[in-house]
C-alpha cells in the first residue's frame, strides 16, 4: 500500500515539475532540436498533461485508494481539488515565462501539502 502511493506521488512530482519547467523553455528548446514533449505535442497537450496529472493525484488516487481499503481518510487529499483546479486555470492564462516560474513555485507547494494529506490518509 505505502509503495504504491509513494511511487504515485513521485509520478505526479515528476510529470508536474516537468510540464511547468518545460514550459519555459519550449522555444529555446525547439530551437536546439530537443524533442521534449511540449515541443513534440505542442502547449495544448502539455496543458492537457498538467491537468490529467492533477486529476489523477486528487481525485482518481484518492478514490481508489479508499474504495481499496474501505477507509474514507484515503479521501483526504480531494480537499487539494479547488487548488488544483486554480493551477490549471492558472496555467492556461499565464504566458510569461517570470509568471510561469511563481506557478512552478506554488506547485511544489500543493505537492507538499498532497504529500502530508495523502500521508495522513493513509496513517488514519
Amino acid at each position: 500500500m505505502g509503495i504504491e502511493s509513494e511511487n504515485s506521488l513521485d509520478t505526479l512530482k515528476q510529470d508536474l515539475f516537468q510540464y511547468v519547467s518545460l514550459q519555459l523553455g519550449a522555444e529555446t528548446d525547439a530551437a536546439a532540436g530537443k524533442h521534449t514533449l511540449v515541443v513534440r505535442f505542442g502547449r495544448g497537450f502539455a496543458r492537457a498533461q498538467f491537468a490529467g496529472s492533477h486529476a489523477v493525484a486528487v481525485a482518481a488516487i484518492p478514490l481508489w485508494l479508499a474504495w481499496r481499503d474501505h477507509n474514507a481518510w484515503r479521501l483526504l487529499p480531494v480537499a487539494l481539488a479547488p487548488l488544483a483546479w486554480r493551477h490549471v486555470v492558472r496555467l492556461k492564462r499565464k504566458t510569461e515565462p517570470l509568471q510561469q516560474i511563481a506557478l512552478l513555485g506554488d506547485t511544489g507547494k500543493l505537492l507538499a501539502l498532497y504529500a502530508i494529506l495523502q500521508t495522513a490518509g493513509l496513517v488514519l
